[in-house]
């Protein structure tokens, strides 16, 4: 009898970038200085399969790590693994946006919370004000977007993301066979948007929930946040009745290890 296909995905963050250290820039940007690959070439030591987004900041981290681990199996590049979104939004200086959305009617007038349009949430912890370019949750929820960012063409629209997300899951359970372990080098991004789809088969309506209190948060699998992945952070996905499931969210390497 043939052994099942066991799927065990685990996605990783590129290390720092240049946009990162800046908080903001350009979506191709290289790594920083310094970096250090170590942690993620031990992950690959475990991988039968690597994949890789096409930027940069994705082959240079593939890179660093690959020789550290004399990884030597298949590695695989694909675009949907990376920033899953780019544009002015994430390139200029965050007063900028703030001046053209008036985004200071988003200021807190309930303690550290916004309260009014029908919601209440912290706008410093969604990147909402003070605005965050590289990590406002309003890109990843579609009331907030509309909300924060009316009439806004230059994001990439969430169904279009949600197409990525899918194309990306097929050719990954496709790669299975038998038992096998795949290792990840993405944006942040694209990997939150993977687990969103993987929890709730949904992209842009559960990045944000709302708590007990009806303040919208952070949406958490397991202790930490899903976005963003921190560059030292894995999460892990594997793969039930041919979809690609959650098994663990953010979880620092070296605990794994």
């Amino acid at each position: 009898m043939p052994e099942a296909n066991m799927l065990t995905l685990l996605s990783m963050r590129h290390l720092p970038s240049v946009q990162n250290v800046k908080g903001r820039g350009e979506a191709n940007t290289p790594l920083t200085e310094g970096t250090d690959a170590s942690s993620i070439a031990e992950v690959l030591k475990k991988a039968d399969i690597l994949l890789t987004g096409t930027l940069k900041r994705h082959t240079q981290t593939t890179n660093d790590a690959v020789e550290i681990a004399k990884y030597d199996r298949k590695i695989i590049q694909m675009p949907e693994l990376n920033a899953a979104l780019s544009g002015p939004l994430l390139e200029h200086p965050r007063m900028l946006t703030e001046a053209a959305y008036g985004l200071s009617h988003f200021a807190p007038n309930d303690g550290d919370l916004y309260r009014g349009n029908g919601v209440a949430f912290d706008p410093k912890e969604l990147g909402i004000f003070p605005f965050d370019p590289l990590y406002c949750y309003a890109y990843w929820d579609k009331g907030l977007r509309d909300l924060v960012f009316p009439g806004d063409k230059t994001l990439k629209p969430l169904d279009k993301i949600l197409d990525g997300v899918i194309k990306f899951q097929t050719q990954v359970l496709g790669l299975v066979e038998g038992k096998t372990t795949i290792a990840s080098i993405g944006s942040c991004s694209a990997n939150a948007v993977n687990m969103e789809f993987a929890t709730y088969q949904t992209v842009g309506e559960n990045m944000v929930q709302t708590d007990a209190n009806g303040v919208m948060r952070p949406w958490k699998y397991g202790a930490n946040v899903v976005f963003p992945q921190q560059h030292d952070q894995v999460m892990i996905f594997g793969n039930n009745d041919h979809c690609i499931t959650p098994v663990r969210g953010n979880t620092y390497i070296q605990e794994l290890l």
